[in-house]
């Protein structure tokens, strides 16, 4: 008798679990008025329905139809995160300001959701950020398919500057301007501050970040004993893949790896080797200044190049500190 029971409420659950499927196919199509009255009155039954799995279905269905009723969408965005979060996060229900003044209403999980929108307009940023826990300001800050202004960055770190890992969500993201990776550099971990130090060329402190690090040392171990081509077509390797940095380039000059500098300034100046060894020699200000700028390098790190230039390639001219 319980098993049959059992096995009846299964069958239920899964004819429900269809018709939702189907709502949401025949709301996301064209139809007669008297049609869809009919449907949208079934998807106000199921969306009370007391399984979740039913309402968890009717909204993912829902999520991309342009026109759904009121009443279902208050009930859907009202429900638990596993209905609620997926609907909010792509459908385009909401205007930008509508879905911010649902930010602050809703559960942190059905932020996070909110977070993730490809789309996510600048007013439901600022209400995130303004209302949203670390979990869905990490959300925030982990979406790199939109732009965040610096007034969204400036929130958070009034926030959250003393949370070590949510400035390293922030540290991370492509978008960073300098003076905000400045004003972070002293808030996020060793390891966030050792990107930094790659990317940005932003001095640290010595001891956030080794001389030798093993990818340093597996680098050079890569390398050792390939001839000038080779280490050129490794070094493109790494520039296509977009892992060249004149950080690493310089921590590679540093361990005396010339032909990797040379490469490097190269592909990076879009200059003949040649003519960057020469530049290199020191037999014209000028000619170094110039082949610093046109490989991108920031300021903070061309005492460096200069220091490596004048080590090893100095003997054939001089240039003024």
């Amino acid at each position: 008798m319980n098993n049959e029971s059992f096995g009846n409420a299964d069958i239920i659950k899964l004819e429900k679990i269809l018709l939702a499927k189907k709502v949401g196919l025949f709301l996301g199509n064209r139809s007669s008025v008297h049609e869809r009255q009919a449907v949208e009155n079934v998807a106000r039954l199921l969306s009370k329905d007391t399984n979740i799995s039913v309402r968890e279905v009717l909204a993912y269905e829902l999520r991309y139809c342009d026109v759904i009723p009121g009443d279902v969408v208050e009930r859907i965005v009202s429900d638990v995160a596993d209905v609620a979060g997926p609907f909010l996060r792509d459908t385009n229900y909401f205007e930008d300001k509508e879905l911010a003044d649902l930010v602050p209403t809703v559960e942190e999980r059905v932020r996070s959701y909110i977070a993730e929108r490809l789309d996510l307009g600048a007013i439901t940023q600022n209400s995130i950020v303004e209302t949203g826990g670390e979990n869905s300001v990490s959300s925030l800050l982990d979406n790199y398919t939109v732009s965040l202004p610096k007034e969204v960055y400036n929130k958070v770190i009034s926030r959250f500057g003393t949370n070590i890992n949510l400035m390293d969500h922030m540290g991370l993201r492509p978008d960073l301007t300098k003076d905000l990776v400045h004003e972070i550099a002293g808030k996020v971990s060793k390891k966030c501050k050792q990107h930094f130090f790659i990317e940005y060329g932003i001095e640290i402190n010595p001891t956030d970040i080794p001389l030798s690090s093993p990818n340093i040392q597996t680098l050079l171990s890569k390398i050792q004993g390939a001839s000038a081509a080779q280490v050129h077509a490794f070094v493109a390797d790494l520039r296509s893949q977009r892992n060249l940095s004149h950080g690493l380039v310089l921590e590679m000059s540093e361990h005396g790896c010339l032909s990797f500098l040379e490469s490097s300034l190269a592909l990076l100046a879009g200059l003949p080797i040649s003519q960057v060894q020469d530049m290199l020699s020191l037999k014209n200000s000028k000619s170094f200044v110039k082949l610093m700028s046109m490989a991108n390098v920031e300021q903070v790190l061309a005492p460096r190049y200069l220091k490596v230039a004048k080590r090893y390639y100095g003997d054939q001219g001089s240039l003024a500190a």
